[in-house]
């Protein structure tokens, strides 16, 4: 009888001893699986690449692609001004966003270098930035710039509103259709040209398509 109250003292024991010391090792297990969890949360601040620049914007018709040869003859746009290979790509606007407040983003992260009215784009706001490990400034033309959020001087992130685009036919477009002029210049220089007379001049802008709209891989 005394053997079997030892023998049982013993297992109690033991079972105790596993018990506490399965405890101990539970916790480092559940602390490492929250700190993985917390990681693979998503911030609500990430912008998808569909809303840059233009909200839908791979829905929207390009007019005038980058590189395309534009002049009064053969351009897609009724009384054409201008002649030569667009540095850019054009984002038409939805026809019930003709009165509508139409906001732009920005492509990338970067300061804001210019924001003033141009002849043949009226607001425009440029910003440079890092694109394919390349230093690039970025041109966003036809845009209202009396109440634009970008500043000069201050950094702008992807996704973050600059500006609403101007009116049709307005001194904020210059007297263009309402639109947006997406140029990328490579380089820290500032060109505010939207045509060059030679086509090899274009190995100086990159192709804001192959910039917004990614192969998908």
């Amino acid at each position: 009888m005394k053997k079997i109250s030892i023998i049982l003292a013993i297992t109690l024991v033991a079972l105790m001893a596993f018990w506490f010391l399965s405890r101990k090792t539970e916790a480092p297990i559940l602390e490492t699986f929250s700190e993985k969890k917390s990681e693979l949360i998503v911030p609500k601040s990430i912008k998808t690449d569909y809303n840059i620049p233009l909200s839908s914007s791979e829905k929207r018709i390009t007019k005038k692609p980058f590189g395309i040869l534009i002049n009064p003859k053969t351009s897609p746009i009724p009384n054409e001004k201008f002649s030569g290979y667009h540095t850019g790509i054009d984002l038409e606007i939805f026809p019930e966003e003709i009165d509508a407040n139409v906001l732009v983003r920005a492509i990338c992260d970067g300061e804001i270098v210019q924001k003033k009215k141009v002849s043949g784009y009226g607001g425009v706001i440029i910003q440079r930035c890092i694109l394919n490990e390349k230093k690039v400034t970025v041109l966003y033309g036809h845009l209202k710039l009396s109440d634009a959020p970008a500043e000069v001087g201050k950094t702008f992130f992807l996704g973050d509103e600059l500006a609403i685009l101007g009116a049709d036919n307005s001194a904020d477009t210059d007297g263009e259709r309402k639109h947006l002029h997406l140029g990328i210049k490579i380089g820290d220089k500032i060109d505010v040209r939207g045509y060059v007379s030679n086509k090899n001049e274009l190995s100086g802008w990159l192709d804001p398509e192959k910039i917004i709209f990614p192969p998908v891989l």
